[in-house]
């Protein structure tokens, strides 16, 4: 099966705002195609102050609008892309820094899922927040999502018992479960079928991230992995039972 990769254009439209290495000189381009600012506010249903703001303040423009543009002037995304400084949520929404644009499905794309369903989780805000007591694997926590979306801020909090909790960037959870139609649940959440048909460096990143947060290794060193989650640890069986047949 092809790797997919993630342009914008495949991101959620009304989640999302993309700021250009040059706002303005985006928005001149797009004024001189449609022959005035009110003209592009026209076609892009907007006040023409709001394109005004947009290049004076150097703000996020919503990525609804950048597909407009793009779909009517034929441009690529390939060209889009290489012109974007950063992309964030809605309203205050941490900011993705220096994005990894198309995201490429990778093994670490995959431990990241992993990581969500076991040690962490998707508030009702759906914000991603990963606990665990092991430094090492906050930083690894950390390290995926540089290597997977670029570099997005986050917050790291040490609790009362020992525990780090570092809250990522709620852009990272939108995105996840949009490309996979992920239920983050601890009980309902589910790993993608498609991981089936991937190469095995995903399956291995997979299980490798969940033994981390749900595992560890008994006096017969063997490995045993706990979840409430019944199907999840089936899928995981399957997954093993392939990996070592293979």
């Amino acid at each position: 099966m092809e790797i997919k990769k993630f342009h914008l254009k495949d991101f959620p439209d009304d989640r999302i705002r993309v700021l250009f290495k040059d706002n303005k000189k985006f928005l001149d381009k797009n004024i001189n195609y449609f022959g005035s600012l009110k003209k592009l506010a026209q076609f892009l249903s907007v006040s023409p102050q709001v394109v005004h703001f947009w290049k004076k303040l150097n703000l996020f423009i919503p990525l609804t609008h950048i597909k407009k543009i793009a779909n009517e002037r034929n441009l690529g995304w390939d060209e889009i892309e290489s012109d974007v400084v950063a992309y964030k949520g809605l309203n205050s929404s941490l900011v993705i820094k220096n994005p990894k644009l198309p995201i490429i499905e990778s093994p670490e794309l995959f431990a990241l899922i992993a990581h969500l369903i076991g040690d962490g989780s998707v508030n009702k805000n759906n914000i991603p927040i990963y606990t665990n007591s092991n430094r090492e694997l906050i930083d690894n926590f950390q390290k995926l999502i540089l290597s997977v979306f670029g570099d997005a801020e986050e917050k790291i909090y040490k609790g009362k018992h020992g525990c780090f909790e570092l809250r990522a960037s709620r852009t990272v959870a939108d995105l996840v479960k949009f490309f996979y139609n992920i239920d983050f649940n601890a009980r309902s959440a589910r790993i993608p079928d498609r991981i089936k048909d991937l190469p095995k460096e995903f399956s291995v990143a997979l299980i490798r991230a969940f033994a981390d947060d749900e595992g560890n290794v008994d006096l017969n060193h063997r490995v045993i992995i706990y979840s409430t989650n019944r199907p999840v640890l089936l899928f995981i069986k399957d997954l093993l039972r392939v990996l070592i047949s293979g």
